[in-house]
This record gives structure tokens, C-alpha cells and sequence, in this order.
């Protein structure tokens, strides 16, 4: 296994360790580690990552909610995350 998969996996742990001590996670923060963005509609359930390509580095995760309709029922009501579950620990 090459030796990068263990510290990416690590850094994304940082990473996600930064986001839940409140610090806000931007696209740029994504990119570094290749994980996608991912809508949720709260009213349907209906889940989908997000194309990002144009949109800024410094765009904040959570913020690119706010243009978002869902495409199967219509409503605003739509949360963004990243997308950690594509990145899966390295084994020994």
C-alpha cells in the first residue's frame, strides 16, 4: 500500500476533527482531501453530491445549501456536508 493512503486518511481525520470544533470546512479544505460535497433533502430524504467545479475555494461547505432546491420534490429544505464515507481507513 502506498504510504500516502495512511496520512490522507489521517489528515482527514484532522480535518474532520477541525469541522466539529466548530470550525467552518471550505471547498478548498475538500478538494485538498478529494471528498465530494453531498445535498440532503430534509422534506424527501433525497440525497446527492453536488457538482463544485467553478464555485470558489474559500466557499463554505454548510452555505451551499442555500441555492439548492431539491430536484425530486422542490424544497429549499436542503442541508449540505462533506462527503467523508468514499475515504476508508488503510489496513496493516
Amino acid at each position: 500500500m502506498p504510504s500516502d493512503e495512511g496520512s490522507k486518511f489521517e489528515e482527514s481525520n484532522e480535518r474532520e476533527k477541525q469541522a466539529m470544533e466548530g470550525r467552518l470546512v471550505t471547498l478548498a479544505d475538500l478538494r485538498e482531501l478529494n471528498a465530494p460535497v453531498r445535498a440532503h433533502c430534509n422534506n424527501c430524504s433525497r440525497s446527492a453530491h453536488v457538482p463544485t467545479d467553478g464555485m470558489p475555494e474559500n466557499t463554505i461547505v454548510i452555505h451551499i445549501a442555500r441555492k439548492l432546491r431539491c430536484s425530486r420534490c422542490g424544497s429549499k429544505n436542503v442541508g449540505t456536508r462533506p462527503y467523508y464515507q468514499h475515504m476508508t481507513p488503510p489496513f496493516d
